[in-house]
């Protein structure tokens, strides 16, 4: 009999989580656009430039000291850091 009862507690526990899950999904639907989670277009520029700069190879010719100090100097402009 406690086999059955601890089932059926599952059973009820797993249910409540479901609702729990789909109210949150509801909830969140209805939500108007501009409340939802996004990046901004500033975010996305930033990234983007970021990844530009990242994905640069090493020039043929171009050291990796010369290399390496034209990605930092790169990354921090578009950051805004100072060196």
């Amino acid at each position: 009999m406690k086999g059955g009862v601890s089932l059926v507690r599952k059973a009820i526990k797993t249910l409540e989580a479901e609702e729990l899950k789909e109210k949150k999904t509801e909830q969140v639907k209805k939500l108007p656009k501009g409340k939802k989670k996004s990046r901004s277009s500033k975010e996305e520029d930033l990234i983007k430039s970021l990844m530009k700069i990242l994905s640069a190879e090493k020039q043929e010719g171009e050291t990796v000291p010369d290399f390496e100090r034209k990605v930092k100097e790169e990354s921090s402009r578009v950051l805004e850091l100072e060196l």
